[in-house]
């Protein structure tokens, strides 16, 4: 029932997610899915304390976009990654990636910023990266109500 995947979101998508939720919820080894879930963070807290570097991405459209990283993003903390480390497979890691860490990545003076700002602290607490306030796209900023609108 969140408003901005109620209101971002065909239908369709939303009923289909819908259902998968509940089959989930009343799935008798619903546990032992979760417990398979947990190397695989696991494994990229391995990775990453390693040296290795690790680079977020989705499932989408398996998961709807967006929301999919976030999920990534706390199964990364889960599986033993600092919050911080978690939102860097998505920021500097990514730039790196993409060979654009001259001008993404991080906040820093001459390089490009899009921000979004949140309510809480991501670094304390994954989850409040989903808590989207405001976001900034080339120096306009949009307003969750802007940006979600009403259906």
């Amino acid at each position: 029932d969140e408003p901005r995947f109620m209101n971002l979101f065909p239908e369709n998508v939303i009923q289909s997610v819908r259902n998968t939720v509940e089959r989930t919820r009343q799935a008798p080894d619903r546990a032992g899915r979760e417990a398979a879930l947990k190397p695989l963070g696991v494994m990229v807290a391995r990775v990453t304390k390693g040296g290795g570097r690790v680079v977020a991405g989705t499932d989408a459209p398996i998961n709807p976009f967006g929301l999919s990283l976030h999920i990534e993003l706390e199964h990364y903390v889960d599986g033993g990654l600092t919050p911080f480390q978690a939102l860097q497979t998505a920021a500097v890691n990514s730039a790196e990636a993409l060979g654009a860490s001259a001008d993404l990545g991080t906040i820093e003076v001459g390089r490009l910023a899009d921000l979004v700002a949140v309510a809480g602290n991501p670094l304390q607490d994954i989850r409040d990266a989903r808590k989207v306030r405001w976001t900034m796209k080339n120096g306009e900023v949009f307003t969750l109500e802007r940006l979600v609108g009403k259906r």
